[in-house]
């Protein structure tokens, strides 16, 4: 039930959306409502362009800013138990379950990491995020000079100078055999041939963002239904939004539980429309995507070096946690 407060949204059309519609925009930037959700709200007057009323099929230029204005809403229930695994005076590395969003967005204004974190530490700041649905560390810093070395440091991908990097190492449930190793070395590109328009592919072809991953085979293992899935190690060398995902779908072999880059993105569409069926629930095998960033190394120019390792949630099949565990 809505007290009558609400909450307002702006956002400013930058080039990369400039000449959609503006129905297009909202469906493709905030995927939390459908298409047929933004229209409703187009037409019962919660959407202004440049403070003006609308109907949807005005064309974006740069600069337009689109305003949203929505009765405070109840948010979906979230995972809370994070855990700490190393504090210091400067920083906090976290166990972030998954099904917790890390920042506000979207839906989520207050079930979220960070505002359950300033609950215990005023100021906290995220240096990283993880997907809503990933598992892991996160590193998080108590102060702002704190979080501006290892902002840089994390900027600084796969470069291991003396001014401060970070490692980190994922593990990943992926359908199909992998093999011992491989170093996926390309590109990712939107996806052309997926319905959803923020999907991206890898490519070993020239492309709009270069990437870097290396991976390991773990243990193989077999579903209860005879199928074979694989655990595998993940080192990102650069740092991608989606970069693991996306490159082991386009190499076939998909993480356990994905949406969006599983065996049917489909899937993904129906999620947002709320309109997943019971056989959508049996092709993920699991309620999130199977994707855990298990340790993290942060290495600072003054010479300390905090690393951490985050056990697998129990949501992970338990054959796979006690291998690994």
């Amino acid at each position: 039930m809505s007290d009558g407060s609400t909450e307002r949204h702006t956002s400013v059309i930058d080039a990369r959306h400039e000449g959609q519609t503006l129905l297009a925009y909202l469906a493709t930037r905030f995927t939390y409502f459908s298409s047929e959700a933004w229209a409703r709200e187009v037409a019962s007057s919660r959407i202004t362009l440049n403070g003006h009323d609308c109907d949807g099929t005005e064309r974006l230029r740069r600069g337009d800013t689109v305003t949203t204005t929505f009765a405070e809403r109840s948010e979906p229930d979230v995972e809370t138990d994070y855990g700490i695994l190393l504090e210091d005076d400067d920083f906090l590395l976290i166990n972030k379950p998954p099904n917790l969003p890390c920042h506000p967005g979207g839906i989520y204004r207050r079930n979220t990491l960070l505002s359950l974190l300033r609950e215990r530490f005023p100021g906290i700041r995220l240096v990283n995020r993880l997907d809503r649905e990933t598992s892991g560390v996160v590193i998080a810093a108590k102060n702002a000079g704190a979080a501006a070395l290892a902002g840089a440091a994390l900027s600084r991908a796969g470069d291991s100078d003396a001014s401060g990097h970070v490692e980190k190492e994922y593990l990943a449930l992926v359908e199909g055999g992998f093999p011992e190793r491989f170093e996926a070395r390309g590109w990712l590109r939107p996806d052309a041939a997926s319905p959803v328009r923020k999907k991206l592919a890898f490519s070993e072809e020239s492309g709009d963002i270069a990437c870097e991953t290396r991976f390991e085979l773990v243990s193989r293992r077999v579903f209860d239904d005879g199928t074979p899935c694989s655990l595998v190690r993940a080192v990102p060398v650069s740092g991608r939004t989606h970069q693991i995902r996306a490159t082991l779908c386009s190499l076939g072999f998909p993480v356990v539980g994905d949406k969006l880059y599983g065996r049917d993105d489909g899937i993904y569409l129906r999620f947002i429309e709320g309109a997943m069926t019971e056989q959508d629930v049996r092709t993920l095998r699991m309620g999130h995507h199977a994707l855990h960033c298990r340790g993290t190394t942060l290495a600072l120019p003054d010479g300390v070096v905090r690393s951490a390792v985050a056990p697998l949630p129990k949501t992970w099949p338990a054959v796979i946690r006690t291998s690994v565990n």
